[in-house]
């Protein structure tokens, strides 16, 4: 109609656009049966079908006025709203994918599977002498009850979709677990795949950039050196070996009384009774750290012989030299 194609070339928007795309991608799903674009890929079928829709609007190219499809605007399928009839005496041939979505979303639902839902809803809401219910409240009970209903097979489905959910109906058992593809015809370590993902890697020695940040008062070294410790675990061996566990850092002042030999930053740990005890940042702690069992995801990399190697030999030179 003459008067609709007018409203919507003033009032089209982006979201319009959006919209008719999702229908093409949806009505172009394999196995396709618009058989003008056989072979193409979604990419391609939404960009002639923009190009073409695009002509349609301003009235160029095929619509044009001496096009094939030129001056049939104000025909007499259009004035009486029978658009999918049009599409399919001037576009359908025409056009590769225009036609082919003009015919398909402008034509009568032919299906009755929507009334047979709807009276579904009814025929639950009207039951046990109900009859006389009126459409407006037939139609608020029947949302609230398909709705209700929507919600509780999602809690449901959530529910058996979890691991440690027990019964017939379970989404994910035992046998999802034991499943491996089969890669092991493949030469692929099972083992190694289902170790957890590595999310942290804990160096266990005071790295060089560590040494700067740990006699600095400032809030940056502080968050630096708070990332690298907090959260690991360690056994304190001067309390019968109790697992302890990096929560903060502190700073502490220089104090010879109590073996502070410079301000620095201490780590302060907690056991499960909740006593808090502060350790300084050095080698010997590391190493504590790095024997101790970490939370699954945390890496810990310990020296290379290499690198234990240049370090001996570093002290040995600093040895002989001020032996000299």
């Amino acid at each position: 109609m003459p008067e609709v194609y007018d409203d919507c070339q003033s009032r089209m928007t982006g979201e319009h656009k959006l919209a008719l795309r999702r229908i093409v991608r949806k009505l172009h799903v394999p196995p396709c049966p618009n058989n003008q674009v056989l072979g193409k890929s979604i990419d391609e079928i939404e960009d002639i079908f923009l190009e073409e829709f695009e002509q349609f609007r301003s009235q160029s190219g095929i619509f044009a006025p001496g096009g094939n499809c030129g001056g049939k605007f104000t025909s007499k399928d259009a004035r009486e709203g029978k658009s999918h009839i049009w599409h399919q005496k001037w576009t359908l041939s025409y056009t590769q994918v225009l036609g082919f979505m003009g015919v398909r979303t402008c034509s009568k639902l032919l299906g009755i599977g929507q009334c047979e839902r709807g009276w579904r809803d009814v025929s639950a809401v009207k039951a046990k002498g109900k009859g006389k219910m009126k459409g407006a409240k037939v139609e608020k009970k029947g949302i609230l009850r398909t709705t209700a209903l929507i919600n509780n097979a999602r809690i449901k489905q959530d529910a058996r979709e979890k691991i440690d959910y027990r019964g017939p109906n379970a989404m994910f058992g035992d046998d999802d677990l034991k499943y491996d593809l089969q890669l092991t015809d493949f030469g692929v370590d099972i083992n190694e795949l289902k170790k957890p993902a590595t999310e942290r890697v804990f160096r266990a020695w005071v790295e060089d950039w560590e040494r700067d940040c740990i006699i600095k008062n400032d809030i940056v070294p502080m968050t630096k050196l708070k990332t690298k410790y907090k959260g690991l675990k360690f056994a304190d061996a001067d309390n019968g070996d109790i697992e302890v566990c990096i929560t903060e850092l502190e700073w502490r002042r220089k104090n010879k009384k109590h073996g502070i030999k410079v301000s620095s930053w201490f780590l302060t740990t907690r056991d499960e009774n909740g006593e808090e005890e502060d350790w300084e940042i050095n080698d010997d702690n590391c190493d504590t750290i790095a024997s101790h069992p970490q939370a699954p995801g945390i890496q810990v990399e310990k020296k290379s012989e290499e690198q234990l190697a240049m370090e001996l030999e570093a002290q040995l030179e600093e040895g002989s030299e001020s032996d000299d």
